[in-house]
């Protein structure tokens, strides 16, 4: 992913929209471009410090975004997780299936 790929997938990362190879995808060159986390930084700061201003709360950038990365890479890990699982109980059962097409034959 190059810069200009990152920080047109900024908005859609902050809401939340991005599928999950595009998410491993930004995430890695967050944690790689001091650049694009800075923009990162600064898009967040005028998206949610605005309404926050209206809303008199106060706002933490660096911690935010910091929590909403760790957010990010623990659900990318739950999701290959179910994927292993999946791909797993996909195999126990071909071989369920086999195993039962052999017994059918043999007895």
């Amino acid at each position: 992913m190059n810069c200009s790929d990152f920080e047109r997938m900024i908005p859609g990362y902050l809401q939340n929209e991005l599928k999950e190879k595009e998410l491993a995808q930004f995430i890695q060159h967050a944690a790689s471009c001091n650049a694009c986390k800075e923009e990162m930084t600064i898009q967040y700061l005028i998206t949610e410090g605005v309404q926050r201003l209206e809303d008199g709360k106060t706002l933490d950038v660096e911690k935010e975004l910091g929590e909403k990365l760790r957010q990010s890479k623990r659900h990318l890990r739950q999701l290959r997780k179910l994927k292993d699982f999946l791909e797993g109980l996909i195999i126990l059962l071909l071989l369920c299936a086999i195993a039962a097409v052999i017994w059918f034959f043999v007895r």
